[in-house]
């Protein structure tokens, strides 16, 4: 039997037994008898009045409170899942079961809202992770910008595990008489097939590439030697002659370093040995790959016959 139904029948019986009583004692002609039970009766009332009303506040409000507490309190902690399950609404129903609806509808509500929130929270972060990537991009070749390139390659420099990083600097030969004599639409075209070719030519996740400025790109490979460095850039020289792009070629400088050398210095230094190596690869004839140690190697030799002599 629910509390419900045991407290009704507890205040049926309190009612009707001591009705039942004083009725018969009425019938039988006991006044003396019937005023003591009806004395009785109401001191026992006095005295009972106060625990039966606690019971039934304690029963009827009480616990419905509770319940209702417990219930905003898995609100508050974000848990909507689990729900009254109320009747149908009318007219007469109790103030307990509307509050019930009420906190029901309000919880209903913030959780929608609060779905919506947590919706355009993740949009605004996606959001704002494709404009970082975007601002690192450069937007006519689809490969990163100088703005990348400076941060990564300082950052691959000062990471020890790479290895070693080798660094392509590529120059697109002839490439102002193709917009001068083609067009900047040209141009572009010519631009837009480099960086085609130097995204396939590079290993996702290990190799980098980027334009640097105008025709000039660079390429940065980590964990890779003098000869492996050397190879791809010849790949890249001759797959770009292949394309037979108004005419143009590209001369191609390699340089190398250490990693776990951390600061803009150094990678300024490599830097200026790749780009000594295009020069030089533009001074040879063009359409070329000159390596920076080789230079190196060159200038010792010089110094060593200029000694000699």
């Amino acid at each position: 039997m629910s509390i419900r139904k045991w407290l009704v029948a507890m205040l049926v019986g309190v009612v009707t037994v001591p009705m039942g009583l004083a009725l018969v004692l009425l019938r039988e002609g006991c006044l003396t008898e019937l005023e003591w039970f009806l004395a009785l009766g109401f001191m026992a009332s006095i005295v009972l009045a106060w625990p039966v009303a606690a019971l039934v506040a304690h029963v009827l409000v009480v616990r419905d409170m509770r319940e209702m507490n417990a219930f905003c309190l898995r609100a508050r902690n974000g848990e909507y899942g689990e729900m009254w399950t109320l009747p149908p609404e009318r007219e007469d129903e109790p103030e307990t079961v509307r509050l019930r609806r009420n906190l029901y509808w309000l919880v209903r509500v913030a959780a929608r809202r609060e779905e919506c929130l947590a919706t355009r929270l993740d949009v605004e972060a996606r959001s704002s992770l494709e404009n970082e990537r975007l601002a690192r991009m450069d937007p006519l070749t689809g490969v990163f910008n100088r703005r990348h390139f400076d941060e990564y390659l300082v950052g691959c420099l000062g990471c020890p595990v790479a290895g070693r990083v080798c660094l392509l600097f590529i120059d697109c030969d002839d490439f102002k008489a193709v917009n001068d004599g083609h067009g900047h639409e040209s141009g572009d075209e010519v631009l837009r097939r480099l960086g085609d070719l130097l995204s396939g030519a590079v290993r996702d996740g290990a190799d980098c590439a980027f334009r640097y400025g105008g025709d000039e790109f660079a390429v940065v490979l980590r964990g890779r030697d003098r000869e492996d460095a050397r190879i791809v850039a010849e790949r890249v020289r001759a797959r770009f002659e292949r394309e037979g792009l108004y005419g143009t070629t590209l001369s191609i400088g390699v340089a190398e370093c250490a990693c776990g050398c951390a600061g803009g210095d150094v990678a300024r230094r490599l830097v200026g040995d790749a780009d000594a190596a295009v020069y030089e690869a533009k001074r040879r004839g063009r359409n070329r790959v000159v390596a920076a140690w080789d230079l190196r190697l060159d200038a010792e030799a010089r110094e060593v016959v200029t000694e000699a002599s």
